[in-house]
């Protein structure tokens, strides 16, 4: 009975999987899992003589009547989802390791209202198949990749990898250190290596802006308001600018400073809360602008950052306030946005990013709703 009142808890957890794009092809002996995503009939193209395939040696190892099977039980996506299909291959010719060899499937046809590479399936299918793991070293090709299609891949493929985790697990699973690698290779229709180089590099600095980006506002949305208050809100943007460099400003308006410089609403709103509510200010100026920004275009950006809000408490269901803390998602997107641009190196625009950011339950309000959002 000892062991099974604590055999669960509900503890937040950072995930310290890391996601990689590169133009290696090549594998190493260390590989525990191979992944080749594209439609059926990109697919088929992996049994070519001149494919990827053959180029990383892998059929050398597997007869080619293998991979005609394989290929064979996977659906071409009637029903709008994916499928997929599963063996154990060597790693190398060099190596006696084997790594677990998959082939997942896209929907050939799409409505028009969606991306052709099926986002939302790449999510589901690598949430499915790969992160649960808790460690290795996993390469997974995307197949049928135009060099337009590289943000929204990379954008679907870091969905599935959130950082931040606070659902009820076992005391083993959180102690176990998370070590999971996932190096990400775009082939073309013909499953082959992209010829211009140099324009492919620049695809994939933009694929690792957007990851970073979309796994940060991913863990921010969800970290609960008893974690995520404004200050801490406001560090995690300190940081952010400090790591970002000279290029980047910040400044913030916070508590009784925004009522004396007539931010009224802002802090009529959060001035009871237990964290003071604040306004924060980033800027972001090129490098090629020197210290004038008349040589380039300004652009604002403003996000409202409500990070809790309480308003119907009293009326709403336990299941109904939960969803509430998703006021502050709009800041995200402009704080990440900062990120990408400096690593995609923008040199065209002055960008100024404001975010506001209000906490809005005081400290009885607190200890009441938290018992929601936390499972306290």
């Amino acid at each position: 009975s000892h062991s099974h009142s604590h055999s669960h808890s509900r503890t937040s957890k950072l995930s310290l999987s890391t996601i990689n794009f590169t133009n290696d092809h090549a594998l190493s002996d260390d590989t525990t899992d191979i992944h080749f995503i594209g439609r059926k009939s990109t697919l088929e193209k992996l049994n070519q003589p001149k494919s990827i395939i053959n180029e990383m040696g892998l059929s050398t190892q597997t007869p080619s009547d293998m991979f005609d099977a394989m290929i064979s039980r996977l659906s071409s996506g009637a029903n709008g989802g994916g499928s997929s299909c599963s063996t154990f291959l060597p790693v190398t010719d060099k190596t006696e390791k084997f790594a677990n060899f998959h082939l997942i499937s896209l929907p050939e046809t799409v409505s028009r209202h969606n991306h052709h590479m099926s986002p939302h399936v790449i999510t589901d299918m690598l949430i499915s198949k790969v992160s649960t793991k808790k460690s290795g070293k996993v390469k997974l090709y995307v197949a049928g990749v135009e060099p337009g299609d590289v943000a929204p891949v990379a954008a679907a493929i870091a969905r599935a990898f959130p950082l931040y985790n606070s659902k009820t697990s076992s005391d083993n699973d959180m102690d176990d250190n998370d070590d999971l690698s996932i190096d990400v290779c775009f082939l073309t229709e013909t499953c082959d290596k992209f010829t211009n180089e140099n324009m492919f590099m620049l695809q994939l600095a933009s694929a690792e802006a957007v990851t970073k980006g979309v796994r940060l506002a991913a863990k921010l949305g969800d970290m609960t308001p008893a974690e995520l208050t404004t200050d801490a809100y406001a560090d995690q943007c300190k940081h952010i600018a400090k790591e970002l460099g000279e290029c980047v400003t910040y400044e913030e308006i916070v508590g009784e400073d925004l009522d004396k410089l007539q931010y009224g609403g802002l802090y009529g709103v959060g001035k009871a809360a237990e964290c003071p509510p604040r306004l924060v200010i980033m800027t972001y100026t090129p490098p090629s602008s020197g210290t004038s920004s008349e040589a380039c275009e300004s652009v604002a950006l403003c996000g409202k950052g409500v990070v809790y809000d309480t308003g119907g408490l009293s009326i709403k269901p336990k299941t109904g306030m939960c969803g509430m803390k998703h006021d502050m998602v709009s800041v995200f997107t402009r704080l990440v946005l900062i990120d990408e641009i400096r690593c995609m190196n923008k040199q065209q625009s002055y960008l100024v990013i404001m975010l506001c950011c209000l906490f809005l339950f005081t400290g009885w309000q607190r200890r009441c709703t938290r018992r929601f959002l936390c499972g306290c």
